[in-house]
């Protein structure tokens, strides 16, 4: 057998050493409610452990595109949004973290899937679709956080017309920044967004398309908009149990 590169190897025993010194940290969620059951200062280092994790995995992605890393990235950003359980009728379905293959698995129906995650340093978007998955950090200098915050404000608050035209800047560069490098694979498909923080806050399916200049999202896509794909799981489990369909989620 081939023995691994010594860079390799050494990439893969950093970032083994940095999942194994966050996963406690990572695995204690409440069963009650999907949350931390301890502390909001133990809620806030699990996101930091997370955060950690990610921003090296990705490093490792830049490195070794051929790795894995970036799927290792987006499940630990699953493992982070998810857990606890959903109630209801039929009792109480775990939402348990999609794995690797997990989250794959969730294309077979012909739904495209993105994922943003916005830490402290950096903003990073995945993309899964049936022809395979990539991955990608924003740009910090475009704070995609900061311009979703704005756009949500001026729509919330019923912008004048003055305020109009920066509405459409902020909705075109959020449109540039995180659905730009996908245009070539943003076809006729549904598409699901998992967003977080700010980026849940936006109406996704009214930016700008970047892939057909005068076209929002809406006019191609039917647009879903998830807190995670792991309670995506959970709903079609729980309408399993019941013998009834779950749609892909609220449309935004």
């Amino acid at each position: 057998m081939t023995a691994s590169p010594p860079r390799h190897r050494l990439c893969r025993a950093v970032a083994v050493a940095a999942l194994l010194g966050s996963t406690v940290l990572l695995a204690l969620r409440s069963p009650e409610g999907g949350r931390s059951f301890l502390s909001g200062r133990l809620a806030a280092s699990q996101r930091a452990a997370a955060e950690r994790q990610v921003d090296l995995l990705m490093a490792l992605h830049r490195r070794l595109p051929q790795g894995g890393w970036a799927d290792r990235a987006l499940a630990v950003t699953e493992r982070a949004r998810s857990g606890g359980t959903l109630g209801g009728a039929g009792g109480p379905v775990p939402v348990r973290p999609l794995d690797v293959p997990g989250l794959h698995r969730l294309t077979e129906d012909g739904t495209a899937w993105l994922f943003t995650w916005v830490g402290e340093r950096r903003t990073y978007v995945w993309w899964l679709d049936g022809d395979g998955s990539g991955a990608y950090a924003v740009n910090a200098g475009s704070r995609p956080a900061a311009v979703a915050r704005r756009l949500h404000a001026n729509l919330a608050a019923g912008a004048p017309a003055v305020l109009k035209p920066q509405l459409e800047v902020d909705a075109a560069s959020l449109a540039r920044v995180l659905l730009g490098p996908l245009a070539p694979r943003l076809h006729r498909q549904r598409l699901a967004v998992v967003a977080e923080g700010a980026l849940a806050s936006i109406p996704w399916s009214l930016l700008p398309s970047p892939r057909r200049p005068g076209r929002r999202l809406v006019d191609d896509h039917e647009t879903v908009l998830l807190p995670s794909a792991s309670l995506l799981a959970a709903l079609r489990r729980r309408a399993g149990r019941r013998g009834g369909v779950v749609p892909g989620g609220a449309s935004r």
